[in-house]
């Protein structure tokens, strides 16, 4: 039976400690900044999320909105069902609940532009 060679075990495990500490660190400083978003933009403990999404069909719809409570953990509830149902890229921004008004729906074909346009093997988003 070989010996195991305790420095390099030491090394590997203080290298993941490192990783991992870092990673949490990333993380945090990630839910730190969506929460100041969130705080800058609440109104009357709501936060409007405002977003958009392409599937695999070539679709793509922008500003739809979703009212939301101005709490990280409900926030995060509808973005990770948001991505969740995802069928290709989606994204979102905060903004005031009193900016609903003003932000509009657009849709778009990809697919027929591209095909429209002479290169319906490829799209451009």
């Amino acid at each position: 039976m070989q010996k195991r060679n305790k420095n390099f075990n030491n090394f590997t495990a203080v290298y993941f400690y490192k990783l991992a500490n870092e990673y949490k660190r990333d993380l945090l400083e990630i839910k730190n900044r969506e929460i100041l978003k969130i705080k800058k933009n609440a109104e009357n403990g709501s936060v409007l999320i405002v977003w958009g999404q392409r599937d695999c069909d070539g679709s793509q719809s922008d500003g739809n909105t979703e009212l939301v409570d101005a709490g990280y953990y409900s926030a995060q509830k509808f973005i990770d069902n948001l991505y969740e149902g995802a069928d290709g890229a989606v994204w979102y921004e905060y903004a005031k609940p009193s900016a609903d008004d003003d932000i509009a729906v657009e849709s778009r074909d990809l697919a027929l532009e591209a095909y429209e346009n002479g290169h319906n093997h490829i799209i451009y988003a």
